[in-house]
């Protein structure tokens, strides 16, 4: 009898590991498959955008056109943007992208980046200068020049606020802060500072305060004809909500290379109309529409749209 119980014992412990064994590799491996299809639906799309862009290099060096076929599925979106980026959206089920910022898939370095701007603050300039800045103490300071912040001298100073530290950046047109209340524009790092010539971004200060970096507007990182693909393609996933899932966002933008001669070779892409599409098939019209030779560029302007 007991023999008996001890046999029926073990049978429903054996069931009962087999069912955990069982659930446990059904709610694991759902994870496993969601990323197994969306890897494969992303590595679909991949290829879809080499295609157009080998599609996009062959049209601006021979002058034809070309057609390349899509087909999108539910919730995909296609769309060439104003500023000539060839972008789409896909909803997935898990990040394969894990960055909420864009980050090159063929590329080391994306097609533009923020100008940065090295201040060596390296005078020392008296408060009384600047009274409605400075709480107490003198602090370094200097005059730097530089276009794309606006024509003149420009003037940047950091201080303390309630720090040991410096932690604070100022910068006014002028020769000096003499009504800084309006003229100055301030910020701390991770913050930005408007200006007539742009905004700008407090990268860092350093504790003594007499080194400051300063981030600027985006400028075109010119890559080699010889080393580096002109068009870059980049991704970046953001999270919709708990239920929602998310969308990848997949997009590429051209930039210039430059060739052994200094000369930059440049596509631009444009679209006038018939620029979004959604769900179904749609053919992608690829289009010359002028090449023009300058001292230092040689720039293809390409129509890209919906047919």
């Amino acid at each position: 009898m007991k023999r008996a119980q001890a046999e029926i014992l073990g049978t429903v412990l054996i069931s009962a590991i087999l069912l955990v064994v069982v659930g446990g590799a059904f709610v694991w491996g759902k994870p496993l498959i969601d990323k197994s299809g969306d890897k494969s639906k992303f590595d679909t799309i991949l290829l879809k955008f080499d295609e157009i862009d080998a599609a996009i290099k062959n049209v601006g060096s021979t002058g034809s056109s070309r057609v390349v076929k899509l087909n999108l599925r539910g919730g995909e979106q296609f769309e060439i943007t104003n500023n000539g980026e060839l972008r789409m959206q896909i909803p997935m089920k898990v990040p394969l992208i894990t960055s909420r910022d864009y980050t090159p898939l063929n590329s080391f370095e994306l097609p533009e980046e923020r100008q940065l701007y090295f201040l060596n603050l390296n005078e020392t300039l008296d408060r009384n200068a600047y009274p409605n800045l400075i709480a107490g103490g003198s602090v370094p300071g200097s005059t730097i020049y530089n276009t794309s912040l606006g024509e003149g001298n420009w003037n940047a100073l950091v201080y303390r606020t309630i720090s040991e530290n410096y932690d604070y950046l100022c910068i006014a047109l002028g020769s000096s802060f003499d009504n800084p209340s309006q003229t100055a524009q301030c910020g701390k790092p991770g913050e930005s500072i408007e200006t007539d010539g742009g905004d700008y971004s407090v990268i860092r200060i350093n504790n003594s305060g007499d080194i400051a970096y300063l981030a600027g507007d985006l400028i075109e990182n010119t890559g080699l004809i010889t080393r580096d693909v002109p068009g870059i393609i980049m991704a970046k996933s953001t999270v919709l909500g708990e239920t929602q899932g998310l969308i990848t966002d997949i997009k590429m933008q051209y930039r210039g290379l430059s060739d052994d001669q200094g000369i930059i070779h440049r596509i631009t892409i444009s679209c006038v109309t018939n620029c979004i599409a959604g769900e179904g098939a749609r053919d992608v019209r690829i289009l010359r529409t002028d090449v023009q030779r300058n001292p230092n560029s040689i720039d293809t302007y390409i129509n890209v749209e919906f047919v």
